[in-house]
């Protein structure tokens, strides 16, 4: 059996399924998917050294993006969510963040020059924010 992929819609202009879904060069012609994207990362670092046993050290980072989507199936297409054919428009709304944080209390004691003591105190803090929103409609 021979298959022509690019033979995917008959005279009448409806598709020719592949088998149960879209034909890839109906999918490209017929059904465009547009994204938007905006991202921002970044952190900052301090250590200090209090005196000679004792530093503290703080980091922070930010991790935020917001993704716009917009999902468009023509009508005949069976890639709508019921797979009937009757076309459909999604909209799709990502909002993520991610904050991370920490702060330690460091500790090094030189003893004599063949032993130390090192210690370590401290905290780890994460928010985490993600908001995700799907619309779709029949045309």
């Amino acid at each position: 059996m021979d298959f022509n992929l690019k033979d995917y819609q008959n005279e009448l202009g409806i598709q020719k399924y592949f088998e149960s879904y879209d034909n890839p060069y109906w999918s490209t012609e017929r059904n465009p998917y547009k994204e938007e994207n905006n991202r921002f990362l970044g952190n900052v670092y301090a250590d200090v050294k209090l005196n000679d046993v004792f530093s503290v050290s703080w980091k922070t980072g930010l991790d935020t993006y917001a993704t716009n989507g917009n999902q468009i199936y023509a009508v005949g297409s069976s890639g709508d969510d019921d797979s009937a054919g009757w076309g459909e428009i999604k909209r799709t709304n990502v909002n993520y963040r991610n904050i991370y944080t920490d702060l330690l209390l460091k500790f090094n004691k030189k003893i004599s020059d063949d032993f130390s003591v090192s210690g370590l105190l401290g905290e780890i803090l994460i928010m985490f924010k993600a908001l995700l929103i799907l619309r779709g409609e029949k045309i």
